[in-house]
């Protein structure tokens, strides 16, 4: 079930924590719940869990799903406003480096490790702009080799990919160039934090309940499984707000009206 402290973009209504917004992509049995991140440019992550009991929220990068097979396409860094979101302790990086010595004259340096992190998949697509040249990638684990041959410099472009601390295979070079997929498909973690304001951490804390903030990010009410918990500021009248579920993939949507209590 996907609800509070999300909102449905589909929503007349601010309930929720503003900017986490989830939308269904597609219809019927086909739908996958997404939610979008980004600072300059939006891009689609699906849910894959939520864990509302440690404010967390596993996802995957919808683009890279698309593009499937063992080495799929990663084309962009995830970016996001620290107010409402933040990555877990599960946090474990995959560096991409694409186009690398492509210029004339450009060779890999004799007897490096190198060559044991160049992505080796059939039918492998480096993201668009990147040229020719070699690609690359790095776990965390192995990411001073990276920076002993300064490939920063030596490539046109740089992903850095989030993926969870569990999934990321340590023997690295043995596994991530033939197959780093299986890693992104299992997603990265955020949580998502306790509004700030003294009626939210009250409200969260004490009364179990979610706090609904307005477009404006702007703290509206404390609400709870009954309706809207007591609260200095209560709304003045009963609204009908929508909740989401989702089965499998399939997305629904349907409304509960939230009282005051």
């Amino acid at each position: 079930m996907i609800h509070l402290a999300f909102l449905p973009t589909t929503s007349q209504y601010a309930c929720g924590y503003t900017d986490l917004k989830i939308f269904c992509q597609g219809e019927g049995a086909t739908a996958i719940p997404i939610l979008q991140l980004g600072q300059d440019a939006l891009h689609n992550y699906t849910v894959r869990n939520i864990i509302y009991e440690n404010h967390a929220i596993i996802l995957r990068d919808t683009e890279a799903l698309i593009s499937g097979g063992k080495c799929p396409t990663v084309t962009h860094n995830v970016t996001f406003g620290k107010e409402w979101l933040n990555y877990t302790g599960f946090l474990e990086e995959l560096t991409f480096f694409f186009g690398c010595y492509s210029t004339e004259g450009d060779h890999l340096p004799p007897d490096s490790p190198l060559e044991k992190f160049q992505i080796d998949c059939k039918g492998f697509i480096p993201p668009p702009g990147s040229g020719d040249g070699f690609s690359f990638v790095f776990s965390s684990k192995e990411g001073n080799v990276s920076r002993e041959y300064e490939l920063a410099e030596y490539c046109r472009h740089k992903v850095i990919a989030p993926v969870l601390q569990k999934n990321a295979p340590r023997s690295g070079p043995v596994v991530l160039p033939r197959e780093y997929g299986v890693v992104l498909e299992q997603g990265f973690e955020l949580e998502w934090k306790q509004g700030k304001e003294q009626q939210c951490q009250q409200c969260e804390e004490s009364h179990k309940g979610r706090c609904a903030f307005n477009e404006k990010k702007e703290y509206l009410a404390c609400l709870c499984s009954g309706g809207i918990c007591k609260n200095p500021n209560p709304p003045s009248s009963a609204r009908r707000y929508p909740a989401w579920i989702t089965t499998n993939t399939k997305c629904t949507v349907f409304t509960e009206t939230i009282k005051r209590s």
